[in-house]
């Protein structure tokens, strides 16, 4: 997971509980918890089970308005995982998934990375089209 501004983390809390993940006092009571044990909100959420890293990731894409793919069920095509040397793959947390629009689909953990993208974009030698990714879902990729 990307590091958040504070107006996104408070986007992306203000998502969650209007999409019914958490209630305000869910929030509450986990902001208190996560200060104490000195962990980041977020990974408290997820470490405590209030909230999985698929949801986690597609709220945030949602508010960073970054495309989203689930890709804990995917089943990518041998020749197009090939695009991409897997130990790349794994140091950008990213994996080719198709083809669309004559550019690569790729599913990465930091869409927003633009200077990732553009290194992918020029080690594949294609334009690339970037979907937000759990690193769950590239991890059962990979």
């Amino acid at each position: 997971m990307s590091v958040l501004s504070p107006e996104t983390q408070g986007l992306v809390e203000e998502k969650l509980i209007a999409d019914g993940v958490l209630t305000r006092a869910d929030f509450a009571e986990a902001k208190k918890e996560a200060k104490e044990t000195a962990t980041p909100l977020f990974s408290y959420l997820m470490t405590a089970g209030k909230v999985t890293n698929e949801a986690l990731t597609k709220t945030i894409a949602h508010v960073s308005r970054v495309p989203y793919v689930n890709l804990l069920d995917a089943k990518i095509e041998p020749k197009i995982l090939e695009l991409l040397p897997e130990e790349v793959a794994e140091r950008y947390m990213a994996v080719p998934l198709g083809e669309m629009e004559k550019k690569l689909v790729v599913g990465m953990l930091d869409a927003g990375n633009v200077q990732a993208v553009d290194f992918l974009s020029n080690r594949i030698g294609r334009p690339l089209k970037v979907y937000a990714a759990s690193e769950e879902g590239i991890r059962q990729v990979l």
